[in-house]
C-alpha cells in the first residue's frame, strides 16, 4: 500500500485533495480513504488501514 500511495503521479493527485473536494458519494469512498491515508503518512502519523481492510468487499465487488 505504501509504495502505491507514494507513486509520484498518484501522490500528487492525492495531495491535491481534488477528489474529496468533489466526491459525490454519500457512503465510504476508496479514493477519499486513500487521500486520508496519504495525508496521514505524509504527516508522519501512525496509520492503521482498518477502513480499507473493512471495505475490501466493496472495492473488489466493482473490480470482479
Amino acid at each position: 500500500m505504501q509504495s502505491v500511495l507514494h507513486t509520484k503521479k498518484l501522490a500528487l493527485y492525492l495531495a491535491s485533495k481534488n477528489h474529496s473536494k468533489n466526491c459525490q458519494k454519500s457512503e465510504w469512498c476508496v479514493f477519499c480513504e486513500m487521500e486520508r491515508t496519504y495525508g496521514a503518512t505524509r504527516n508522519n502519523r501512525v496509520y492503521s488501514p482498518g477502513n480499507l481492510v473493512n471495505n475490501l468487499k466493496k472495492i473488489f465487488k466493482k473490480v470482479i
